[in-house]
């Protein structure tokens, strides 16, 4: 019994009658629940909540019950949160009982770097907002190009600085987009939900009324959330017969095993302290993993400049191949728009993106959007 963390359990209890009785869940399995000092989580955290588990369906008789339920060690239910009680994407009667768990000592997690989410990237109204700004983009750089000609060059309004601006303009609208392009199913389920829990809270209804509304309201969520799950599969199964037999990363990575991620929990924030302090933030202990290499950086040994510059004389001597004027030429010449679209198109996609968060299939889609246009 000490080794266990969560206890999945069926105990049938009528809950169709008065909520006020809440106190005496969990009587009928004290001895078992004493004995290992569970707690029934959810009913633990909605004590007044009806939140049925089983529900049967209307031509059935429409019966409703918690059945089903989810115990845990009392001294871990701190350190757990988010009790809930969802639909599955299965064919069954029954609702699922889900909760997180954390650990006390685990570091303070950020949610890293913003990446451009692949679900928006052909979204219609950020497209013609990127069109829109891109056109600016462009009147904005010919301006600049003609007072750069004029040797009039501002290091805080140049082609660079434009670029940036516009990137952070681009992406911050692909933010605001993401919350709110949503698929329409997953609108639909929480619609549901929100009547459910509206229903189940009206003192006004009668038990007979709540039970016969949720009832309807938790077959249409059950289907939503088949539905849900069997779209996943089909994806699934499109994707993996149309790349399970080509050397792509999906079928390099189907048999690739996933070990959980080494987490570090804590870094010692002064070695020379008598007592040690720890850094548990993972923002700052990252800062102090750059501050620690570049420290290193900076403390080499210094190097005379003529000695430097022996030394790179010395290894230039001992290098064999070189670069032939014609080849110097073509490198000091100005890329075109051709060489720079071909590059483009033959970069590899799903890579991680840099710091703006723009994968290269924004930039892919913008230039096939380009392509259609002039056509």
């Amino acid at each position: 019994m000490s080794s266990i963390i969560a206890l999945p359990g069926t105990i049938s209890v009528d809950l169709t009658s008065a909520v006020s009785t809440s106190p005496l869940f969990n009587t009928k399995a004290s001895p078992a629940l004493a004995a290992g000092a569970l707690v029934d989580g959810f009913r633990e955290t909605y004590p007044a909540a009806r939140a049925y588990t089983f529900i049967q369906p209307q031509n059935l008789g429409g019966s409703q019950s918690r059945i089903d339920r989810l115990y845990v060690k009392r001294d871990l239910y701190e350190e757990m949160f988010e009790w809930d009680i969802q639909a599955v994407g299965i064919n069954t009667d029954h609702r699922m009982v889900t909760m997180k768990i954390s650990t006390a000592d685990t570091p303070t997690i950020s949610h890293g770097r913003w990446v451009w989410p692949a679900h928006i990237i052909r979204d219609k109204v950020l497209a013609e907002f990127i069109d829109s700004e891109g056109l600016k983009l462009m009147a904005a750089a010919a301006e600049v190009a003609k007072l750069e000609e004029i040797g009039q060059w501002n290091t805080n309004n140049n082609v660079q600085t434009l670029w940036m601006k516009y990137k952070l303009t681009i992406g911050n609208k692909a933010r605001e987009r993401a919350k709110i392009v949503v698929p329409t199913i997953v609108e639909e389920i929480v619609e549901l939900k929100n009547k459910i829990d509206a229903i189940e809270m009206d003192e006004e209804l009668t038990e007979e009324e709540i039970k016969l509304s949720c009832t309807v309201l938790q077959e249409k969520l059950s289907k939503l959330a088949q539905q849900k799950h069997n779209d996943t599969r089909l994806g699934s199964q499109i994707r993996n017969r149309l790349e399970g037999e080509v050397i792509t990363k999906y079928w390099t990575g189907i048999n690739k095993p996933y070990a959980p991620r080494e987490i570090i929990h804590r870094l010692v924030k002064d070695t020379r302290a008598e007592i040690p302090q720890y850094e548990t933030n993972s923002k700052r202990m990252a800062n102090m993993a750059r501050d620690y290499h570049n420290k290193i950086q900076k403390e080499r040994a210094e190097v005379l400049p003529e000695i430097r510059e022996e030394k790179i004389k010395t290894v230039l001597e001992r290098t064999t191949r070189k670069v032939t004027e014609e080849r110097g030429e073509l490198m000091k010449a100005r890329l075109t728009l051709e060489e720079v679209r071909y590059a483009l198109r033959r970069s590899a996609n799903y890579k991680a993106p840099g710091l703006d968060g723009i994968p290269y299939e924004v930039w892919k889609v913008l230039d096939q959007r380009y392509e259609s246009r002039k056509k």
